[in-house]
């Protein structure tokens, strides 16, 4: 991947723990869900951590 394409993909990756987050802030765990299984699709593993989301690729 480029550069650019990367960081497009990093920033759609964020925004869309970020929509995860939100969800589950607000106790809409059937759509955190349902991000996190879109997340996974696109080979991206989310870690929950004492209130804190992190994120990275899936390993080869």
């Amino acid at each position: 991947m480029s550069d650019d394409a990367t960081n497009d993909f990093d920033a759609i990756v964020q925004s869309l723990v970020d929509e995860r987050e939100e969800a589950r802030a607000e106790g809409d765990y059937d759509r955190a869900d349902a991000i996190r299984e879109k997340l996974d699709d696109l080979g991206i593993v989310v870690m929950d951590d004492d209130g804190d989301t992190t994120w990275r690729r899936e390993e080869a």
